[in-house]
């Protein structure tokens, strides 16, 4: 870990909890500073931060270049939580219940939740209106993209006011079959939905136990498939901390342990307890945790970037590869090849047959000329698609690379 990325975790910690941050103790890079806030998209927390004192050193024209749009960028994230709160009221309206997860919910915990700024909303309906949902949504003037098979959720996107994820299930296939298949739904959500009221109006979301583990173990999926984030990390801290009260941090534990993921869950919390400023008192059950884990952690999150955008390809294969020896332990080699194959032909058909609105950033002429569909699948399959075969065959290749061991020294494997 660079001393560059300790320091950002610092800025964010202040930024997080509306303290003011102290000077860097070591020279570090200001533009590399702002380089590794763009790849973990806090940004604007890590200016707001910046903002609040003058003896930091960042150097007054940077700080003015990474502000000069910020105002803008909060004022519209103000506006399309409003315009999705506004949403599901009309959504509860006409009869098709909902509850939020992640995103805003986590924004509130924040000191200044405008800052915390999402790209899409998370929500999550009873599966038998999945169909009316979308529907309703189309007719609204959302662009929507139905879930291919083996997936979890649509995506319906409004112009302007960005993407609104409809979970039928909070987890994937994948997480629920390989991760949980040990654990019954009754202890993942156990509490009643609470209701949130906002200036713009009330929405639902999970219990506060249920909603920290089901954050947790959203980081922990990404952490493995290619890579999680800071903003993760504090999301799930921030959490912990707002809502210590009225959790029961026994089952949250006893979740995490029967998982084999309570050596990466201490080392996440006591890396925000140590770099960001947090205190170890407000993480009720939290045991001590070796530095070595914490600093390979935030090494890995550093070098991955945004969710392990900086090395999606390995990642993802080592991602793959945990899925493959988990499954191995539980299902013999030849049940275990024939469940990938039945989910790898639904992946198949997304793969190589996407929606036209996905293919419009590469094909714009579909925007006019619908019929051609055919004639982009046919271009993208010839150019692409042996790449993607490529990808998809090396689920079965068995591989040791630096994240398995790392999965391994956590206690994953």
């Amino acid at each position: 870990m660079t001393c560059e990325f300790e320091y950002l975790m610092h800025l964010l910690g202040a930024a997080a909890t509306g303290t003011t941050p102290q000077p860097p103790k070591k020279p570090i890079c200001w533009e590399r500073i702002f380089a590794l806030a763009k790849e973990q998209h806090i940004v604007p927390l890590i200016a707001l931060a910046c903002q609040r004192s003058d003896a930091l050193g960042c150097p007054a024209d940077l700080l003015q270049q990474q502000t000069k749009t910020l105002l803008s960028r909060v004022l519209s994230e103000r506006v399309r939580r409003g315009f999705m709160v506004d949403i599901l009221s009309k959504m509860e309206q006409a009869g098709i219940r909902s509850y939020m997860v992640k995103g805003a919910v986590a924004a509130r915990n924040y000191a200044a939740p405008e800052y915390r700024i999402s790209s899409d909303t998370d929500i999550c309906i009873d599966p038998a209106q999945e169909e009316e949902a979308c529907r309703w949504l189309h007719n609204y003037g959302f662009s929507v993209t139905p879930r291919w098979r083996n997936g979890h959720h649509s995506v319906a996107r409004y112009p302007r006011m960005g993407a609104l994820e409809v979970h039928i299930r909070l987890y994937d296939e994948i997480a629920q079959d390989v991760w949980f298949k040990a654990i019954p739904e009754s202890t993942l959500l156990a509490e009643p939905l609470q209701d949130i009221v906002t200036s713009d109006g009330i929405f639902h979301t999970l219990g506060p136990t249920d909603h920290l583990i089901f954050m947790a173990l959203h980081m922990i999926k990404h952490f493995i498939s290619s890579g999680m984030s800071l903003r993760m990390m504090m999301d799930v801290a921030l959490h912990f901390i707002k809502n210590k009260d009225s959790l029961d941090t026994d089952r949250f534990w006893s979740v995490i342990e029967s998982l084999h993921y309570t050596p990466l869950m201490r080392g996440i919390l006591w890396a925000t307890i140590t770099y960001c400023g947090l205190s170890a008192e407000d993480f009720p059950g939290l045991a001590p945790c070796p530095q070595e884990h914490i600093q390979r952690i935030l090494s890995d999150i550093e070098e991955g970037g945004w969710l392990g955008h900086n090395d999606m390809e390995q990642r993802a294969q080592s991602g793959l590869d945990y899925n493959r020896e988990l499954m191995l332990r539980q299902l013999s080699p030849w049940r275990y090849r024939i469940y990938l194959f039945k989910w790898r032909h639904g992946l198949s058909l997304r793969t190589f047959f996407p929606k036209r609105e996905q293919l419009l950033p590469r094909y714009p002429w579909l925007q006019r000329h619908k019929w051609l569909l055919p004639a982009a699948w046919f271009h993208r399959l010839i150019f692409h698609g042996r790449t993607a075969i490529k990808k998809e065959s090396k689920v079965d290749n068995a591989a040791t690379s630096p994240r398995l061991e790392l999965f391994r020294s956590l206690e994953m494997l």
